[in-house]
């Protein structure tokens, strides 16, 4: 029977990494990346890879990136991407050398990066089917939301959870999914895709 969420002590290794969360929290609020003009609109992992990697060969600055909305990129929607196919960007290696050394022992990360919703942002109703062919669950950690009147929350197959500062939540992406967050600041995660077989508690 297909489960949308999941416990975070059923992943004995993520439990250990997102206790760290306080530490990945700092690089973050450190982090002083531009918004770049790159997008994920209608593009592979790859696409992006290869576009990142031009950018930069071009001159660009390293940094956020529009995620994809209904009909385009979604300037609400910023991806700082740190790892992807188990291999970390070259350009994060001096910005979250703490974070990737927590992530470098966590095998089959499909991808990993910094994700912020904006205050008033929402990601609309998606579904990655893929996802249980292959096996992939989706973590939230949440590193940064409001204190007070948090309301960024997470709907997965119409139940809801909330994206409060310090939890992690475990979901099946294949599931249908969504993100708003109406409070009155931005809410930032960690996101990161991996491999139930490979890290569920006795793997």
């Amino acid at each position: 029977m297909n489960r949308s969420f999941y416990e975070l002590d059923e992943f004995p290794r993520l439990a250990d990494f997102a206790g760290h969360w306080l530490t990945i929290r700092e690089e973050l609020l450190a982090l002083r990346a531009p918004v770049t003009p790159l997008h994920r609109f209608g593009k592979t992992y790859r696409e992006v890879g290869q576009e990142v990697q031009a950018y930069m060969e071009g001159g660009g600055e390293y940094g956020w990136m529009a995620g994809w909305g209904k009909h385009g990129a979604n300037p609400a929607w910023l991806q700082y991407p740190l790892l992807a196919f188990e291999v970390p960007s070259p350009f994060v290696m001096k910005t979250m050398p703490l974070t990737l050394e927590l992530l470098r022992p966590i095998p089959a990360i499909q991808t990993c990066a910094l994700v912020t919703l904006k205050a008033g942002g929402a990601l609309p109703v998606h579904a990655h089917p893929e996802f249980r062919e292959h096996g992939f669950l989706l973590l939230h950690l949440t590193l940064d939301a409001a204190r007070e009147k948090n309301y960024a929350y997470l709907n997965v197959g119409g139940e809801w959870r909330q994206h409060a500062v310090g939890s992690a939540i475990i979901f099946d992406g294949a599931e249908d999914h969504f993100v708003v967050n109406e409070s009155s600041v931005d809410r930032t995660i960690l996101y990161l895709e991996f491999g139930k077989d490979e890290l569920g508690r006795g793997a």
